[in-house]
């Protein structure tokens, strides 16, 4: 979620974190993450980001390539942390490259909205479990859950 989906999103497109072990990633989910955030214009970005001298190197958008692996890419339309704009981003730059993405935004649900909904309690608010399961299900080739 949030910058953590950043960073999976990073390991997931830029070959240079895993090397070798790249191909173990069968697919990336992300939950609100900035994938497409420059230029900086908030003190957390700044401060993460302000001086790294290629601005597009800490964008994983940058990044989506032919070896990229498939993506669910959830967000809140009602974000207004990390915009949905950056899931619509690194969505087309995948498809782009030939590589299924799919990229859902859940009506009602803000930033911490979309983390939220995947506790017992608030899952009916949205199905991100369910979409979550149903996509590495599908990308591990594994039989669907009864």
């Amino acid at each position: 979620h949030s910058a953590g989906a950043h960073i999976a999103a990073m390991l997931a497109n830029d070959r240079q974190w895993l090397g070798e072990h790249h191909e173990a990633i069968l697919g990336l989910v992300g939950l609100a993450g900035p994938y497409d955030f420059a230029p900086f214009d908030t003190d957390a970005s700044i401060a993460a980001f302000g001086q790294w001298p290629r601005v597009e190197e800490t964008q994983p958008v940058t990044h989506a390539s032919e070896s990229s692996p498939p993506a669910l890419l959830l967000t809140g339309a009602d974000d207004t942390t990390v915009k949905p704009r950056n899931s619509t981003a690194l969505s087309s730059a995948l498809e782009a490259e030939g590589i299924p993405a799919e990229m859902i935004s859940f009506a009602g649900l803000g930033h911490i909205d979309i983390l939220i909904a995947l506790s017992r309690p608030m899952r009916g608010r949205a199905p991100v479990l369910e979409e979550t399961v149903e996509f590495v299900e599908r990308v591990t080739s594994r039989p669907p859950l009864d």
